[in-house]
C-alpha cells in the first residue's frame, strides 16, 4: 500500500468519533511493523494536543505537539532505512553485471591503448565478451572520464 494511501486511511480513522477504532488501527500498524504508525502515532498526538489546548492544559499541548514532531521523524528515518534496503538489495542483483563491468575495465586497461576512441576500444572488446556494442562504448566512456579526473 503506498504511503499516500496510508495516509489517507489514517486520516479516516481520525475522522471517526470513536477512539476505539483509532487505537484498532494503532495496534494493526504497530503489529505489522509499518513506518506508518508513526505517521498514526503523530496523528493521534496531534489530537491529544488540541484537546488540550481547548481544556486550557497548555503544558499537555505542548508536550503532545513535541511527540507529534518526534513521531514524524521516526517515520522520516524509516523511511530512509527502506531507501537503504532497496538500494542494498539492486546492488545484491545486478552483482553480475557489476562484475562484468570490472572484467571489461580492466582488460581495456591492460590491452587496450587510452588513446583509441570509445567506439574503436568497443570493437575490440565486443570480441571477448558478450555484451552490446553500447555498453562496451559507455563503460569505456566511463572508465576514461574516472582515468582524468584522477590525474587532476
Amino acid at each position: 500500500m503506498s504511503d499516500e494511501k496510508k495516509m489517507h486511511e489514517l486520516l479516516s480513522f481520525y475522522d471517526r468519533p470513536n477512539s476505539d477504532a483509532l487505537l484498532a488501527a494503532t495496534r494493526l500498524y504497530l503489529e505489522q511493523g509499518d513506518p506508518a504508525h508513526n505517521l498514526l502515532t503523530a496523528i493521534i498526538f496531534q489530537r491529544e494536543a488540541v484537546h488540550a489546548i481547548e481544556r486550557n492544559n497548555y503544558t499537555n499541548a505542548f508536550n503532545n505537539f513535541s511527540s507529534v514532531n518526534y513521531s514524524i521523524g521516526r517515520y522520516s528515518g524509516a523511511i530512509g532505512q527502506k531507501k537503504a534496503t532497496a538500494k542494498a538489495n539492486a546492488l545484491i542483483g545486478h552483482a553480475e553485471t557489476h562484475a562484468m563491468r570490472k572484467e571489461v575495465i580492466a582488460f581495456w586497461e591492460q590491452n587496450i591503448s587510452f588513446e583509441l576512441s570509445n567506439e574503436k576500444a568497443a570493437l575490440i572488446l565486443i570480441k571477448q565478451f558478450p555484451l552490446a556494442f553500447r555498453t562496451l562504448s559507455g563503460y569505456v566512456s566511463a572508465a576514461k572520464k574516472i582515468r582524468r579526473a584522477s590525474r587532476l
